[in-house]
C-alpha cells in the first residue's frame, strides 16, 4: 500500500472516529427519554460528574482553554495563508477552530445543560478536538518531513 492510501485511510478513519464519537452520545441523549435503566445510570453519573472532575471551576478553565485554542489555531490558520501551505492543512485547522468554539458553546449553552447527557457532551466534543489537534499535528509533521 502506498503512504498516500495509507494517509488517506488514517484520515479518513479518524474522520469515522469523529463522527461516530459525536452520534452516539446523540444517541445516548435520545435512549434517556426512552430507558428508565439509561436514565438512572445518567442521573447518577451527572452527579459524579459535577461533584468530581467536571465540577464548575473546571469547566469555566476548559471553557477558557478551548477559546485559547481558538486563538492559536486562528494564528496558525493566518501563517498558514501567509506561507502558502496546501489546502487540506488549512482544512484541518479550520475544523479546529470550530471545534474548540464547540467545546465552549456546549459548556455555556442552556440547550447542552438542561440534557441528561450534558458530561457527555463536553467530553465527547473534547475527543473530538483532542484527536482534530493530534490529526493537525500529524499533518504539519508529514508536511514538513516531505521538504
Amino acid at each position: 500500500m502506498s503512504k498516500k492510501v495509507s494517509r488517506k485511510l488514517a484520515y479518513g478513519l479518524t474522520l469515522f472516529i469523529q463522527i461516530a464519537l459525536v452520534v452516539s452520545v446523540f444517541i445516548i441523549e435520545y435512549l434517556t427519554d426512552k430507558n428508565a435503566g439509561i436514565i438512572q445510570y445518567m442521573q447518577h453519573n451527572k452527579f459524579v460528574f459535577e461533584h468530581g472532575i467536571l465540577n464548575t471551576n473546571n469547566l469555566q478553565m476548559i471553557k477558557i482553554i478551548s477559546i485559547i485554542l481558538f486563538i492559536i489555531f486562528g494564528m496558525i490558520f493566518m501563517n498558514c495563508i501567509k506561507n502558502k501551505k496546501n489546502a487540506f492543512i488549512r482544512y484541518q485547522i479550520i475544523i479546529s477552530m470550530v471545534m474548540s468554539i464547540i467545546v465552549s458553546m456546549v459548556i455555556s449553552s442552556n440547550y447542552f445543560i438542561g440534557k441528561l447527557a450534558y458530561h457527555y457532551f463536553i467530553i465527547t466534543f473534547i475527543l473530538v478536538l483532542a484527536i482534530q489537534m493530534l490529526v493537525v499535528g500529524i499533518t504539519f509533521y508529514i508536511d514538513n518531513k516531505q521538504k
